[in-house]
């Protein structure tokens, strides 16, 4: 007789990584976005994606993702200005990971931004979204939304 190996599935109660992006935007009515390095062992490799990353243990996304533009922008931003934009859940291997997405409602200058993680900026205008490959999934989904939110679409 052979022992039965328990299925190994992902249910709602496998502890969830929290990433917490955000969705700037310039007057110019351009994203301004992330490029990714190229280097396997990090989420989106060499892809577009927004700024934003994973929040600590208790700590709230909104808090998460104010951090995450200080470390990667230095840029402090007006928390009264950040709107939940969308919430999903995505499967990252074995992991589960809840993705929160805000939109900051105020354009954002890019000459006070200075780029500390990633490869680069990058400002893709608001009506280009398809014609950019490299985008992440939840990055372009998040962008369309950011579109509608502002009824641009």
């Amino acid at each position: 007789m052979s022992a039965r190996i328990p299925n190994q599935t992902l249910s709602s109660k496998t502890p969830a990584r929290k990433y917490a992006g955000v969705v700037l935007f310039t007057p110019e009515k351009k994203f301004i976005l992330q490029k990714r390095e190229n280097i396997p062992d990090i989420t989106n490799p060499g892809k577009i994606t927004l700024f934003g990353g994973t929040c600590f243990p208790k700590e709230h996304s909104l808090q998460c993702a104010l951090r995450e533009l200080k470390e990667e922008l230095s840029v402090n931003l007006e928390a009264s200005f950040l709107k939940l934009l969308w919430k999903t859940t995505k499967i990252e291997g074995k992991e589960r990971v809840e993705v929160v997405v805000y939109v900051y409602t105020v354009p954002l200058p890019t000459n006070n931004l200075k780029l500390r993680e990633g490869e680069s900026i990058f400002l893709l205008p608001f009506l280009k979204i398809d014609e950019e490959r490299n985008l992440s999934y939840i990055c372009k989904q998040s962008l369309i939304k950011a579109l509608l939110y502002f009824n641009i679409m």
